[in-house]
């Protein structure tokens, strides 16, 4: 459930206080909502690490372009509204292997 306490903003709100050269993170307790749904294309070149929650409504419509996708919360995908005809699509780029650092709370599992 999204509330106000938890809502971080739109993926383009993090995409554009995510400083160059480091990965995209949603923290823990945290929720970003997919906004885009015009059919272009979201590039996270460095990656995205979500700790708490990205939601993909139906009315999103992108290609998500990126390196890696590391899920350590939720990742909550709404079938995509065929009337309007929208998709999500993820394209994997790159070739070099990512570590993956777990939050403090997944450390154990």
């Amino acid at each position: 459930v999204i509330g106000s306490s938890n809502y971080l903003g739109t993926l383009s709100t993090v995409l554009g206080t995510t400083p160059t050269g480091e990965q995209v993170v949603i923290p823990c307790g945290k929720c970003a909502v997919v906004e885009t749904t015009d059919g272009s294309t979201k590039s996270l070149p460095d990656g995205i690490n979500v700790e708490g929650m990205l939601h993909f409504p139906s009315t999103a419509n992108l290609t998500l372009e990126t390196t890696h996708i590391v899920i350590q919360g939720i990742l909550q995908m709404d079938p995509p509204d065929a009337a309007l005809r929208n998709k999500v699509r993820v394209r994997m780029v790159g070739s070099e292997d990512h570590i993956l650092y777990p939050h403090t709370e997944n450390e154990s599992v």
